[in-house]
């Protein structure tokens, strides 16, 4: 499959949390390779700007969008379904929603692939690499974000249910102390 998955940030500000827009890949072993995201302060119209050119990057002609949807998030599955009639570029799009936290998505859907050696990223990645070094207690897991939306596309989810590793309490949140075994 090709897909693109979209983590939307509401601000501009370059202290808030970034858009990330990414797009992956996943070969019959089972193995997620990143492809390619762009990270940044974006407004709406450069958000679907940039997931188009991400669609337009796929090798495949089946692609998926997955797109955050909550609260305003919801509006921008609407933005990109009109887009694509515009442009005559058409691909599925899906509303994501989780029912789980950021920090316990994260946790139960990446960290068990990146541990088998099944998540696949380019050399030069380094904001990744950041993000997953410095999880749960970075300033940054947008990237992170996006990838676990990976999973929640239809088809794409993994089968490990909990995550392998104790987060030690120096490494957590105290708001996050419920997660500790998630």
């Amino acid at each position: 499959w090709d897909d693109v998955t979209c983590d939307l940030a509401i601000s501009e500000n370059d202290i808030a949390d970034y858009t990330v827009i990414g797009r992956c890949a996943k070969n019959a072993q089972g193995q997620m390779f990143v492809a390619e995201y762009v990270r940044g302060h974006f407004n709406p119209s450069e958000t679907i700007d940039k997931i188009f050119e991400q669609v337009i990057k796929c090798p495949s002609r089946n692609v998926r969008v997955g797109i955050e949807s909550v609260a305003y998030q919801k509006a921008m599955v609407h933005f990109v379904e009109q887009e694509q009639k515009k442009r005559g570029i058409h691909f599925e799009v899906f509303p994501l929603v989780s029912h789980r936290d950021k920090f316990t998505r994260i946790l139960s859907t990446l960290q068990p692939i990146w541990e088998q050696g099944n998540l696949l990223i380019k050399q030069g990645m380094s904001e990744l690499e950041q993000e997953f070094a410095e999880f749960p207690r970075g300033k940054h897991d947008d990237i992170l974000d996006m990838l676990s939306m990976q999973t929640m596309l239809p088809g794409n989810g993994v089968t490990v249910n909990r995550p392998k590793a104790y987060i030690p309490e120096v490494f957590r949140d105290v708001k996050r102390d419920r997660y500790a075994y998630a």
